[in-house]
């Protein structure tokens, strides 16, 4: 996809010109006011988490509310026929969903045959029949006065949960509970949508929500973490998403919602955080080993099976493996005695028309161009992997075209001469998907000793440092990325020191 070109300086979208948004908006009134109880669908990753406590956020004091979050180890994504009938069991009446829903078409009638009114809010690729609901949100719908398509989960709900409270406001973002617009930015940014448009918008107003929310001041005491420089979406990335991703819902509870609603358990939040280590560990290992065997298959795109990986870790060792082969990959697992895969590569390669042309191989699929997932109707194995094997020759010239960039923005010799873009890099961030970091060339910079790639270096620290003896000279490519609290910092991406 190319770089979207967007204006800074204009507001996000206002929730009074989406019409779909204004009708769901007073179904949910409407079901407050007749004291209806009410159910959140989930989905087991940050979007879905986030979007869920979003919606129970919005709900709250206006309507009894409970939420579903499916495991990680249902083999079923989206709503879930006999979960349907509990949530009857209970007395609810209305079912909103999530992050999810927008492929149930099945579930969706059977929820209508039993009389339980159904929400269907998403963000996914839609297919080419959409279900069955009393109301359905999802902005990849073209409708005038939509957000961008481009929106996460939590986008769509942070929407849904200021149109709930009548919000019109030019500044809706700023003025509506800040640790909605937190927890919706902290999607984003997991979800790696576009950085573009509402998304650019609502990371932008969220970093500082995030570093001032009280459940995040308690994690970083815990675990030592320190926000003293500001956040970015990159600095979000690399610490708490991996944490807030390694609990497993309990269909009726999920321990990160509940930390995100302020239950925090310091016991729980540290055995995770030791469990998270060994798992990156792991993980390390296996995109190692995984690399590896992509790299001996001629196949631009890479198709591996491993019946032994833990399912937990395929999607990451997916996205490992695309990145340090630059192909997009499919690994295949086994998931509840049947056959799942995780897809993980870059635009314009499209994983969701992929899937679309063999859905005859499929329980379901469903997800984004880039990151997508299915399960195996069981048997058809082997012949799914012939299938993909061949669409990957078949569409060779669109996967070689989606590699990684190598680009370079600008070209310095020294450090001091990058001070004339920093303003600029100020006004354009925060930066993710569509809207990059820019990279930078030094073909001297002076850096500590033993610096290899993956490092980063504060500027101010850089600069007070010049005369240090531990610094040698160095040829490097990095990244310049900036905070919310306009502190720069660059990232290596390659570094050779000089002789």
């Amino acid at each position: 996809m190319p770089e979207e070109i967007f204006d800074i300086s204009g507001k996000p979208a206002n929730p009074s010109g989406w019409a779909s948004l204004q009708k769901t908006a007073r179904a949910i009134d409407q079901a407050c006011l007749e004291k209806r109880l009410i159910a959140v669908w989930g989905h087991d990753d940050i979007d879905g988490i986030a979007s869920t406590a979003i919606m129970l956020d919005a709900l709250r004091g206006k309507a009894e509310a409970i939420y579903f979050i499916p495991p990680k180890s249902t083999t079923h994504y989206g709503l879930n026929r006999e979960v349907i009938d509990q949530l009857l069991e209970r007395g609810v009446s209305l079912l909103i969903t999530v992050d999810s829903g927008i492929s149930s078409m099945d579930e969706a009638e059977y929820a209508a045959s039993k009389g339980l009114e159904l929400i269907i809010t998403d963000h996914h690729e839609l297919p080419s029949r959409l279900p069955k609901a009393a109301c359905l949100l999802n902005p990849k719908i073209p409708e005038e006065g939509r957000p961008t398509p481009h929106l996460a989960g939590a986008g769509v709900a942070l929407y849904l949960a200021a149109a709930v409270d009548g919000g019109s406001s030019e500044d809706w973002l700023n003025e509506y509970p800040h640790h909605r617009t937190a927890w919706a930015a902290l999607a984003t940014i997991t979800d790696r949508v576009p950085m573009t448009g509402e998304n650019w918008h609502i990371v932008r107003a969220g970093l500082g929500f995030i570093e001032a929310n009280p459940v995040i001041g308690r994690l970083n005491d815990l675990l030592g973490i320190s926000c003293d420089q500001g956040l970015s979406p990159r600095i979000i990335s690399q610490t708490y998403v991996g944490l807030l991703s390694s609990c497993n819902s309990q269909g009726f509870r999920h321990q990160t919602l509940e930390l995100l609603r302020g239950d925090f358990d310091p016991g729980c939040w540290k055995e995770l955080y030791s469990a998270e280590q060994l798992w990156l560990n792991r993980m390390e290992d296996e995109v190692t080993a995984k690399t590896d065997e992509a790299l001996a298959d001629p196949n631009p795109l890479k198709v591996l099976a491993d019946d032994q990986l833990s399912w937990s870790l395929v999607g990451a060792v997916a996205g490992g493996v695309r990145d340090r082969t630059g192909h997009p990959v499919v690994i295949l697992g086994r998931k509840n005695g049947l056959t799942v895969g995780e897809c993980r590569g870059f635009e314009p390669f499209d994983f969701v028309a992929m899937l679309n042309v063999m859905q005859g191989f499929f329980l379901q699929h469903g997800g984004h161009k880039p990151a997508a997932g299915f399960t195996v109707l069981e048997g058809r194995e082997k012949e799914l992997i012939e299938a993909l094997k061949k669409y990957g020759i078949k569409n060779q010239s669109l996967i070689l075209r989606s590699k990684p960039s190598e680009r370079i923005d600008h070209r310095f010799a020294r450090l001091d001469e990058i001070d004339p873009i920093l303003p600029d890099i100020l006004s354009l961030a925060p930066f993710g998907p569509d809207h990059k970091p820019k990279i930078c060339n030094f073909e001297n910079l002076l850096l500590p000793r033993y610096s290899r790639t993956g490092d980063r270096y504060w500027l101010k620290y850089l600069m007070a440092s010049q005369k240090n003896q531990d610094f040698v000279n160095c040829k490097c490519r990095c990244t310049l990325d900036v905070t919310h609290k306009g502190n720069f910092y660059l990232d290596l991406l390659s570094v050779n020191a000089i002789n």
